[in-house]
């Protein structure tokens, strides 16, 4: 066995029979073997995927366990020297999979390797910013990053340009290829984050025992934009993503990096509620009343200012 992919779902049916039919196509002389590890969904995922991949090894796992847990039931029985963790969301272009794998093959050094991945709008996906994000850089970026300010946030901070390959700190995303040793060094996904941050935490551990992280652009897949998420409440996400980096704070920097956080997330909700509210004043005042270009983020800043007030008020 060559590779193992492992694929978890929730309420993807159509997206994930994408997904297999774009990795059955894409398959060279390469043995493969694909597990899908199904979060109880109810939308006949798994009924497709017996019919129109019985080469599939399906896990159901009784319940929506969030993204690491469930894959922390397919790992131990991959077989392949090489797992290919991936989103439902993707598709998978030609000659994809072999060049990552040829890659983590000629460069033993090398624990883990990712793609250039673009959107539905052929937009390509930033990478993480290239650093240790310490509590006050958290805090920092809580309060100031932006669309707006991205640019110039990527002059003050170690960044990657994604249109070019080469060693990083920090990789997250829809498809990540690693070494199954690299795994079982380091230990599989934690389980505290049930989505959200557990690619980060990973990237970090791996990173820390010395193996090598690379991005390749010369390869790429397609990500429909996280639309494997979106049959979850947007609260929900908005609310799960802000525990989870909590959570990660807390595991890396105790109390005071959890607190940190928290206090960036309820400032920045501050300031971002207080300039959609000018923002919407002045769009009443001129007349401009049905235009809802705010909503979405204020719908998002309301949230995260809700969930920093509830850990205040412990």
């Amino acid at each position: 066995m060559d590779l193992s992919i492992i694929i978890v779902s929730w309420n993807t049916c159509g997206m994930l029979r994408d997904c297999l039919a774009s990795i059955r196509s894409s398959r060279s002389s390469m043995e493969i073997e694909v597990f899908v590890v199904d979060n109880d969904s109810c939308d006949g995922s798994r009924e497709m995927v017996q019919k129109d991949f019985p080469e599939v090894h399906l896990i159901n796992s009784g319940g929506n366990l969030g993204f690491g847990k469930a894959n922390n039931l397919a790992i131990p029985k991959a077989e392949a020297p090489y797992i290919l963790l991936l989103n439902p969301d993707t598709i998978v272009n030609h000659k994809a999979l072999d060049k990552m794998h040829a890659f983590l093959n000629d460069h033993p050094e090398t624990g883990v390797v990712s793609c250039k991945i673009y959107d539905e709008t052929d937009r390509v996906a930033e990478l993480p910013l290239q650093m240790e994000k310490t509590p006050f850089r958290r805090f920092f970026l809580e309060i100031f990053f932006s669309t707006g300010s991205a640019g110039v946030i990527k002059k003050i901070f170690p960044s990657h340009n994604p249109h070019e390959s080469g060693y990083v700190r920090n990789l997250y995303g829809p498809c990540l290829m690693i070494r199954k040793r690299v795994l079982d060094e380091v230990g599989y996904f934690d389980e505290q984050f049930f989505m959200y941050a557990e690619d980060i935490d990973l990237s970090q551990r791996i990173y820390k025992k010395g193996w090598q992280l690379y991005y390749m652009s010369e390869v790429d897949i397609i990500h429909l934009g996280g639309q494997a998420s979106d049959a979850a409440p947007k609260e929900f996400s908005i609310v799960t993503m802000c525990d989870s980096i909590s959570k990660l704070m807390h595991k890396n920097y105790g109390v005071k990096g959890e607190v940190i956080y928290k206090l960036g997330v309820f400032i920045s909700s501050i300031l971002r509620v207080a300039v959609l509210l000018f923002l919407t004043g002045i769009d009443y005042a001129t007349g401009r009343r049905k235009q809802l270009k705010y909503q979405y983020s204020w719908h998002k800043h309301v949230i995260m200012l809700r969930w920093s007030l509830t850990f205040f008020k412990k």
